[in-house]
């Protein structure tokens, strides 16, 4: 009985993968990953300690299968991005780098610490420390921040891969002219320093011109999976009460679930 229930506690753990391409041609480019349990998906802390613990390694196999497909369609190596906060400590991010080498490679990884509650001086002081501690140089390196246009680029540029940004943060600042040209400005300055800018969470084509249209070349998010997969509606979408946002969503397909 108790066998029984490990194999049906493990099956309940599912990859969640969200495609991120290139806006201006729709090139895959990477793939981000979450993991689902039953109709909850875990937090980047409760995903973390999962793999960690060594608990996740079906988990990790699901994931082994899909990749080389991904790269075999994309044509290069993609990597995969899993996001992290700042809970984690050098010895538990060992564990699970460990647990990933049994199944994939790490030069194919990419981690994103989110720091979006963090003012930029911690945001960039945890992540070096995170980040000091990767196992392989080749492993790519990125910032989630609610606040991304209050770096210095100088002092990040050195230090991150990419920084990823929501939707809503252009949203803000669209109807602001004198924001917008900033913002521009700074997304260029980063182009220059070869940091990518991700947008996230692009829900329609008007996200993703504003995008484009704010310097900004790669991006994911429900409308470019939808335009770039195979279709299958399997839950309707619903518009939240008092808001103009709509709830996240996800759809089924034969083998994978996408955000």
């Amino acid at each position: 009985m108790i066998n029984f229930m490990n194999t049906m506690q493990k099956t309940l753990y599912t990859p969640i993968f969200t495609p991120r391409f290139h806006l201006s041609d729709s090139t895959l480019v990477g793939i981000e990953v979450k993991i689902k349990q039953g109709q909850r998906i875990l937090s980047s802390f409760d995903a973390f300690r999962l793999i960690q613990s060594g608990n996740g390694a079906d988990l990790l196999e699901q994931i082994k299968l899909h990749l080389p497909q991904w790269c075999e369609k994309a044509d290069m190596p993609l990597h995969l991005s899993w996001e992290l906060c700042g809970k984690v400590n050098p010895v538990d991010l060992k564990l699970f780098f460990d647990e990933l080498a049994l199944f994939l490679p790490l030069s194919q990884m990419e981690i994103v610490f989110d720091a979006h509650d963090l003012s930029t001086k911690d945001a960039l002081d945890n992540a070096q420390r995170i980040f000091e501690s990767l196992p392989d140089r080749r492993i790519r390196r990125g910032i989630f921040h609610s606040r991304p246009f209050e770096f210095n680029p100088d002092e990040i540029s050195g230090c991150i891969d990419l920084l990823k940004l929501k939707k809503g943060i252009i949203r803000e600042i669209k109807e602001d002219m004198s924001a917008a040209y900033q913002c521009h400005a700074f997304i260029e300055n980063l182009n220059t320093k070869n940091i990518e800018i991700v947008a996230d969470d692009l829900y329609s084509k008007s996200d993703v011109t504003c995008a484009i249209l704010m310097g900004i070349r790669y991006g994911q998010g429900y409308f470019l999976s939808r335009n770039q997969m195979p279709q299958k509606v399997t839950k309707t979408l619903k518009k939240r009460p008092g808001s103009d946002d709509y709830e996240r969503r996800f759809d089924c397909f034969q083998d994978v679930a996408w955000i």
